[in-house]
């Protein structure tokens, strides 16, 4: 008989939902048959042998299951099995998961609900079906999160699967505040966590915090217990939580525990030169891309090269350089490809008239973080110089700048445009409420916010610089205003640390100041030491950092703002001065 359509069985980590709730995963890339043999196979007919799961039995093609499977080849090349009973499978595959792997076998395809997306794994694996062990190694690692990382790590680990196992050990770093029964963590996994120094928590009195759950769940012995704790850095805790909770806990009152404490806490003693706080998953590197290096000559002072600053060795390096030359561009990273959009974009190799130069472009440039090489993408349906730019759900936004017509001037924009790289197209999407030039940019909380510039009113003298701040919703497609900055700026930097809105510079400022979406409300901070505008700033490795500009001249000077000190301090210069270029993290 053909397999049967079972009830919707519940999930394994909860109890059962209703029908409406079942999520369902479409799992494809293996081989599908002609539409009539998977019929005649669904109706029963001319199949030559049956499969015994869990009591139940499918029906099937020998030569299907051998083709796709080199456990099931295995067992009809065995002459011993050629003429023995059908196959059994008694581990390891329960009859939910074999259902849509056969149906893979002979669709290349199969639907299932998401709560066996573990158990067809777990079957595709020890089937040695390897186009569906692929598919649902990359349908699990898009559902990572901290609350199910430890169990696809051990997944991984069990199954030889070090792509899903290392997937799953970022997502646990990444998220270690919030993974769920840590206790359960086996020794090696936590030992792995606590030594990582881009583990990103808290603070470190809640890395100790849950090297203290795993320890009394686990009990293990006091030299491992003392290995682990050689991970947890002791130095960044406050005084009180040492003294209150860490000197107090019962398993560090042994002898060999107090000796570990002092050893580990020698740092102290120097002062203020502490261990390092642990990096996270910060990116390591600054890109800068093109911009101008003078204003004597504008035909030759757009650049295409690229400088690189390494934030753990604060020294500069030249990147790949563009294939065109580009000023007043904007640039965003979406996954393993930075796009450099719009701007004046003149080819290095064509000499141009000074009203070409300033002309706006649609084009986006994209450099492949894999294969280190740039090529071009989909245009923009508007040309955009001095616009903005963001990343939020997988899409990449191209926002206001303005563009420029023959005989007719610069045009402000407030249309935006979003481009989906699964399609490869952009779209428009709700315009702003005014039009921006020269304006920054920053995702928080899934939301784009976009803020200052000039909106084209009054420009004269920069009359037309703003203090507004508009918020665009990806998941309404609509755009709210909300709290304006202190001062009006334009050809300022804008950036995200530590879930706040820092903007930096702009016309003649050096001033910086902050909005807490907690308390909807702007507050100065440290200015820079340098006043900038057509700057750029950029988060990296918890701090800020202001790039070139312009002020009495072009800029090469860099400086770099800690938000816990609240001060500024210069590093390593670029090799090339430069405005109105951009710059983002990598």
């Amino acid at each position: 008989m053909p397999p049967r359509k079972r009830a919707r069985t519940s999930s394994t980590s909860g109890s059962p939902s209703s029908e409406t709730d079942v999520t369902t995963v479409e799992l494809s890339g293996g081989w599908a048959l002609s539409p009539a043999l998977v019929q005649l196979w669904r109706s029963g007919r001319f199949t030559d042998t049956v499969v015994t799961v869990e009591g139940r039995s499918f029906v099937a093609n020998r030569n299907v299951l051998a083709a796709g499977s080199e456990y099931f080849e295995r067992h009809y090349d065995n002459e011993h099995m050629r003429d023995a009973d059908h196959p059994k499978l008694l581990e390891h595959v329960t009859a939910a998961a074999f259902e849509p792997l056969l149906a893979f076998l002979y669709e290349g395809r199969c639907t299932f609900e998401e709560s066996l997306l573990a158990p067809v794994l777990r079957a595709a694996n020890y089937l040695n079906v390897a186009p569906l062990e692929r598919a649902a190694v990359g349908a699990l690692t898009e559902r990572l999160s901290p609350s199910n990382a430890l169990a696809a790590w051990t997944w991984g680990e069990e199954l030889e699967l070090p792509e899903l196992a290392k997937a799953a050990k970022e997502a646990a770093l990444k998220g270690f505040d919030e993974v769920e029964k840590i206790e359960e963590a086996t020794f090696t996994q936590m030992q792995e966590l606590v030594a990582d120094d881009r583990l990103t928590a808290k603070s470190e009195e809640a890395v100790f915090s849950a090297v203290v759950r795993f320890a009394e769940a686990k009990q293990p012995a006091e030299e491992e217990l003392l290995e682990l704790l050689r991970y947890v850095r002791f130095p960044l805790m406050s005084k009180d939580f040492l003294l209150t909770t860490v000197r107090q806990w019962p398993l560090l009152q042994m002898t060999e525990g107090q000796k570990l404490l002092v050893e580990m806490l020698a740092p102290l003693v120097s002062g203020p030169a502490q261990q390092q706080a642990r990096r996270g998953f910060d990116a390591r590197f600054l890109c800068v891309f093109g911009g101008c290096k003078n204003d004597v000559n504008f035909l030759s002072s757009t650049l295409s090269t690229v400088e690189i600053y390494d934030a753990e060795a604060n020294t500069w390096m030249a990147g790949t350089p563009m294939d065109s030359k580009r000023e007043r561009a904007a640039v965003a990273v979406l996954g393993d490809k930075i796009y450099v959009m719009g701007g004046t974009s003149v080819s290095p190799t064509i000499y141009v008239t000074a009203e070409s130069a300033f002309r706006a472009t649609s084009s986006v440039d994209v450099f492949d973080r894999q294969t280190l090489a740039w090529t071009a993408s989909a245009p923009m349906a508007a040309a955009r110089m001095s616009l903005a730019a963001a990343v939020v759900g997988g899409k990449l936004y191209a926002i206001g700048g303005y563009d420029s017509q023959q005989n007719e001037g610069y045009r402000w924009l407030s249309s935006v445009e979003a481009y989906d790289p699964q399609v490869g197209t952009w779209a428009n999407v709700a315009p702003m409420p005014t039009a921006r030039v020269y304006a920054g940019a920053a995702v928080l909380n899934g939301k784009i916010y976009v803020v200052g510039g000039n909106n084209g009113n009054n420009v004269v003298g920069g009359m037309g610089n703003t203090t507004s701040m508009d918020v665009y919703d990806p998941q309404t497609n609509t755009w709210a205003t909300t709290t304006p900055m202190r001062q009006k700026r334009s050809g300022h930097g804008a950036a995200v640390l530590g879930g706040k809105i820092y903007v930096a510079g702009g016309n003649t400022l050096s001033s910086v100041e902050v909005f807490d979406p907690q308390t909807n409300s702007w507050a100065d901070v440290a200015p820079m030491s340098t006043s900038r505008h057509n700057m750029t700033l950029t988060a990296l490795r918890g701090k800020l950092y202001a790039a070139g500009g312009l002020t009495h001249c072009i800029l090469s000077t860099v400086e770099a703002y800690d938000p816990q000190q609240d001060r500024w301090e210069e590093v390593s210069p670029m090799s090339q001065a430069r405005k109105l270029g951009a710059a983002t993290a990598w």
